[in-house]
Order: structure tokens, then C-alpha cells, then sequence
């Protein structure tokens, strides 16, 4: 009986062992598809831009497709540090918004209505839109705009109203000259919170549009371009240029940072179904895909400057082009992969990352990325 009963138990665990083994799935783009965003907010399919195309993908893994929507290069041309993301309304119907730099324009795939939507960014002077985040419950746009000539700007589009708002960030922020990447929303306090990277100044900006208030934190390392915010509100910013991951926790002032020996960081980021952060990283050349977990780190209180946001609004028109959906098949390659630390980092070896971004709503925690050295859709397990 104990014989019976110990050969059950390690069966049980070795089947969970395996129930919990890492897995990368990788699918192979065909010839001359260049993806360079992908966007798994909101589960599969994801969403993903080529670059001066014209062309917007969303994969499903569940049947191997890659669906392409064509509107042509007159229309959309993507360029990094653009960024996309999914939305789904109150009706279930799924959009997908996209930044347009080269033309000034953010836009919007209607997959239920084969359409695109682009509005041109015409309020003074807020040009060349570089990051954005959906605000799902409003379905309202907020985007972050620089090209080093006008001041920067944050801004939101509501596409129902037909209006874009902005704001020119002061001088005491940023400077005409610098880069404002990373953006994100979030409502894990109840209220509508928008969060601003700031890179050369080393800032955090939040804005609150409900009650017109502002305020920015200063961050204690260079650079913070992608930030991503998990469920509690906690924003994640890595080094892009060494090997340091940044928590910032704005309902307590509280900023924590982790070292990873000789890991450096890309700056993509996004935050999985556990609320950890997953990115892009190397080690001596070697690329991989990295997990934190956040506990320890050196701690410190920051002290935030507040400011007025001012908001002008203008009304701006959509204008309206087919999109033309084909489809293909994806061959499904799996190579081996396995965890190794040191903690409180976890580290997967891949072929090849590139842009990143997690499924909240996976309960095996999916994070997806572009394999930009073999050119594949990759899914990690991890």
C-alpha cells in the first residue's frame, strides 16, 4: 500500500512538473512579413504592424492564420517607436488602433467593418504620434507625441465625439527636444490615471483628466521609454541601456529597482496575468526573454512636483479606406527551452526577441514576441 501510494505521488508530481515546464512555440512569417509591434492586452487573437506597408496582422494560434489587413503605404506606414493595441467594445466588436508617425495620424483597424479609420493629428503642437494606450471602458486614444522641432505633447482621441485633445508639456517638464515614449493608462484606483515616460529628463509624469491634475516623480536612473502598469496600479520601466528594472508605485511615492548582473534590457515591456513584468534581453550577445519577480530590490521614497494640465480641444474628421483582409497558414516549429536565474530573475535563451507583450488573461501566463533574428511569432510558456 505505501509502495502504491509513493509511486502515485511521484507520478503526480512528475506530471505537474511537466504541467509547469516551460514551452516556447514559435510560428514562421512568410517571406518579406516584417512585423515590428505586436499586442496581446486582450488575449489572442493578437495584433500585429509591418512597417511601411500599409499592413496590419492579427494571429490566431488556435488555427495557425495570419490574417493581413491591407490599406497601402499612402495610408499607414509604421515606424519605431510606434506602438499598437487592441480594443474590443461594448458591442464586442475588435479594433485595433495604431500609430502613424510619418503622417502624423493615429488609426484604426475595423476588423468587423473591413475599414480603417485615420484621423490626422492637426492640433498645434502635438505631431508625430510615438506611443499610445486605450482607455477600454470610454474606448478613448491617449498618445504621447514628439519629433524634436515642436514641443512635446500628451494627447487623447475619443474616435465616437470626433475630437483630439492636448496638452504641450511645460518647460519645467521637457524640453523641445526631448523624446516622450512610453505611455499607459490604467483604473486600478478607481480613477482614471494616464502615465508618461519622460526620457531624458529621467521623469514620471501622471496626469489625472478627471480632476485636471498633474504631477512627475523623479526616477533615479537614464532613459525610461516603454513602461507598462499591471492590475495594482504598479508601473515597470527597464534600462534600456543596463541591466536594471525600475517598479514605481505612484499611491505611495516609492520607487524600487532591480539589478541583473549581466543582463541588459530592451525597452519593451508588459506585464502578464500574474502582474510580473516579461522583456526583451541579452546576455554577451545572446538573446533572451526575461521574467521579474519583485520582491527585495533598494527601495526609496520619491517626492512628486505638481502641475496644471491645460487641454485644447479641436473637432477632427475620420477619414475612411477599405481594408482588405487575406489570409495564410503558419508552419509551427517548438524548440526547447528552460528557465535559469539568477533570482529574482528569471532568464529564457530564445532564437531571437524583439518586441514583447504579455495576455493578461492567459492563466499560463502567454507573452508573446517578435523573433526578429528567425523572423517568427513567438508564444513563451513560460
Amino acid at each position: 500500500m505505501r509502495t502504491f501510494a509513493a509511486l502515485a505521488l511521484t507520478m503526480m508530481c512528475t506530471l505537474l512538473g511537466r504541467a509547469h515546464a516551460s514551452t516556447l512555440d514559435e510560428w514562421i512569417l512568410p517571406a518579406g512579413t516584417t512585423e515590428l509591434d505586436v499586442d496581446a492586452s486582450l488575449g489572442t487573437p493578437v495584433a500585429l504592424v509591418q512597417g511601411a506597408t500599409g499592413v496590419i496582422d492579427r494571429f490566431d494560434p488556435s488555427t495557425s492564420t495570419l490574417t493581413h489587413w491591407t490599406v497601402g503605404p499612402a495610408v499607414l506606414q509604421f515606424a519605431v517607436a510606434g506602438q499598437i493595441q487592441t480594443h474590443i467594445d461594448a458591442a464586442g466588436r475588435p479594433f485595433v488602433f495604431v500609430t502613424d508617425a510619418p503622417h502624423n495620424r493615429i488609426g484604426m483597424l475595423d476588423v468587423a467593418g473591413t475599414r480603417y479609420d485615420f484621423w490626422n493629428v492637426a492640433i498645434a503642437p502635438a505631431k508625430t504620434p510615438h506611443a499610445l494606450a486605450v482607455d477600454h471602458p470610454t474606448g478613448q486614444v491617449w498618445f504621447s507625441t514628439y519629433d524634436g522641432v515642436s514641443p512635446p505633447a500628451v494627447a487623447v482621441l475619443d474616435p465616437l465625439m470626433g475630437t483630439i485633445s492636448s496638452w504641450t508639456l511645460p518647460a519645467a517638464i521637457v524640453a523641445v527636444t526631448n523624446h516622450i515614449d512610453g505611455i499607459v493608462v490604467t483604473r486600478a484606483s478607481g480613477t482614471l490615471l494616464v502615465y508618461v515616460a519622460i526620457a531624458q529628463r529621467n521623469e514620471l509624469l501622471e496626469i489625472n483628466p478627471g480632476a485636471l491634475t498633474a504631477r512627475v516623480w523623479p526616477l533615479r536612473y537614464g532613459n525610461p521609454t516603454r513602461i507598462a502598469v499591471n492590475s495594482a496600479g504598479e508601473i515597470f520601466a527597464p534600462n534600456a541601456t543596463a541591466n536594471l528594472v525600475l517598479r514605481f508605485r505612484p499611491s505611495i511615492n516609492q520607487e524600487t529597482i532591480w539589478f541583473d548582473g549581466a543582463f541588459a534590457f530592451a525597452p519593451f515591456v508588459s506585464t502578464d496575468s500574474a502582474g510580473t513584468p516579461f522583456f526583451p534581453a541579452s546576455n554577451a550577445g545572446s538573446p533572451f526573454v526575461a521574467n521579474l519577480n519583485p520582491v527585495g530590490g533598494s527601495v526609496t521614497g520619491v517626492t512628486p512636483t505638481p502641475f496644471v494640465p491645460a487641454f485644447a480641444t479641436i473637432v477632427t474628421a475620420a477619414n475612411v479606406v477599405a481594408a482588405a483582409p487575406s489570409t495564410v497558414g503558419l508552419a509551427l516549429v517548438s524548440p526547447a527551452i528552460a528557465p535559469v536565474g539568477p533570482a529574482p530573475f528569471t532568464h529564457w535563451l530564445v532564437p531571437g526577441n524583439g518586441a514583447l507583450s504579455c495576455d493578461p488573461t492567459a492563466s499560463l501566463r502567454d507573452t508573446w514576441f517578435i523573433d526578429t533574428a528567425t523572423n517568427r511569432i513567438a508564444r513563451l510558456r513560460p
